[in-house]
């Protein structure tokens, strides 16, 4: 019954999909130049991106067909449907709407709303689980109370590659005298936490696990800039000075793309060494895709725990506390807009890992499937 409500749910979505993408297009497109060649075209480029969402080409063209999901986007789109007619005929609904649409989007409290139920969603699960555990071992969906501390066969570091912000450092550079770029320092930062997960299984039960690393280019890949060669030796020295045997790290060059990542840790993990036995990965990842990595890695029979590299709701103004923090959640600014975007494109992003079947159902959450490890 649950396969064939997903199953059901994938289908009403994707002529949801379809339906909205035609409707924006007879809105927009003029009669005259809408023919059946030029209708078809997105159709098929959006057909090509599904089918291979890897290749860098359809993924600039899915930039531009995705202009309308965008706060930002279909606001601009908006203002120049309602500036179509002249400056003289301007079309007020239209701006009107672009205008709300960018003030609700660049408020603090909206954009800390919906990050807030993205970056807690593991964690959520996790705490419920464990309150009904505490209240009996009947009702219990898991083993133990604690899956966390459980050995795990690979630390899996997400991250974005920064070839083009390292051009100027040596490999072996001491910290200190690293870029004090702001990417840069996260990615360090994700690298010092992999690897304190890692010295932390090897200390506690002799857990050896593997050290994957996605925001460096691949073991093995040739043809590659000064800056990328320079940046792979650079992350594994810097991992190798935070306690990590050299021999368990593995660099896999998938930067955030969570499927690809997945099917290149799965190619790690293989053969597996016993029937029966569940192999189980620690994230370390931006709190914002922790949940759709998590159920991505256990779609494929992979159980996870997970640990928020970087989390944008800890960071937010009400922090503050008082009449200050109030103030700050409805003053609008650009970074809530970029923050919403990025929330929105994640919420968009799990759609469509649903739609390809990459994810399985979210019920795994609450049964330990996944699990929040801090």
């Amino acid at each position: 019954a649950p396969m064939l409500i997903s199953l059901l749910a994938q289908i009403l979505i994707w002529i949801a999909i379809g339906y909205i993408i035609w409707y924006v297009m007879v809105k927009l497109i003029p009669k005259a130049y809408l023919t059946w060649l030029g209708g078809i075209i997105p159709i098929l480029l959006l057909l090509l991106i599904v089918a291979k969402p890897e290749s860098s080409g359809l993924q600039v063209a899915w930039q531009l067909l995705s202009v309308p999901l965008r706060p930002l986007g279909l606001s601009l789109l908006l203002l120049g449907l309602a500036f179509k007619d002249g400056i003289k005929k301007v079309k007020g609904r239209q701006v009107m709407a672009a205008f709300c649409i960018l003030l609700i989007c660049s408020l603090p409290i909206v954009a800390h709303a919906l990050v807030y139920r993205l970056e807690y969603a593991v964690y959520g699960a996790s705490v419920s689980r464990q309150d009904l555990c505490r209240q009996g071992p009947d009702l219990c969906p898991v083993d133990t109370l604690r899956t966390a501390d459980l050995p795990v066969d690979a630390i899996v570091i997400f991250n974005q590659s920064k070839s083009q912000i390292w051009p100027g450092t040596q490999p072996l550079a001491p910290l200190n005298q690293l870029p004090s770029d702001d990417m840069v320092m996260s990615q360090i930062t994700s690298l010092q936490f992999g690897a304190q997960l890692y010295r932390d299984r090897v200390y506690q039960n002799g857990n050896y696990p593997l050290v994957v690393v996605t925001g460096a280019p691949a073991d093995g890949s040739t043809d590659l800039s000064e800056a990328a060669r320079r940046e792979r030796s650079l992350v594994r020295d810097l991992l190798q000075n935070f306690g990590v045997d050299a021999n368990r790290i593995r660099l896999i060059g998938t930067d955030m793309a969570v499927r690809a990542t997945v099917l290149e840790v799965c190619k790690l993990l293989e053969p597996n060494p016993s029937p029966g036995y569940a192999y189980r990965v620690a994230i370390v990842a931006p709190a914002m895709i922790l949940r759709r990595a998590g159920l991505a890695f256990v779609n494929e029979e992979v159980k996870a725990v997970v640990y928020a590299s970087e989390s944008y709701y800890l960071n937010a103004p009400e922090a503050l506390g008082g009449l200050l923090g109030e103030v700050a959640r409805v003053i609008p600014n650009a970074t809530a807009l970029e923050l919403t975007t990025k929330a929105l494109n994640e919420q968009f992003a799990t759609i469509y890992y649903f739609l390809r079947a990459w994810l399985p159902d979210f019920q795994v959450l609450s049964d330990g499937a996944v699990d929040a490890g801090g």
